[in-house]
């Protein structure tokens, strides 16, 4: 909540294109199509960048705390590094 005027006046972000929290209670009223939106949302991203390889799909286990495209990233960065995929 404490970013919206932020959001809203540098990017154009409004109720209807972004979900907002404040004390982790939903602002959006009902906006949330899914039981686990956040989950599938990080689930989507991290197949996501982890396809951004252009290797065939990984067969892995997948465990991340607080994750987002930088911290999906910089595992590609590390993943393109290794010679053994």
């Amino acid at each position: 909540m404490q970013d919206v005027n932020y959001l809203r006046l540098a990017l154009g972000a409004c109720l209807n294109n972004v979900i907002v929290l404040d004390h982790n209670k939903d602002m959006n009223n009902e906006v949330l199509r899914y039981k686990y939106e956040f989950l599938r949302h990080k689930i989507l991203e991290a197949i996501g960048d982890l396809y951004l390889l252009g290797h065939p799909p990984l067969i892995a286990r997948y465990i991340a705390s607080e994750s987002g495209h930088y911290l999906n990233n910089k595992l590609v960065g590390a993943l393109l590094k290794n010679t053994n995929i």
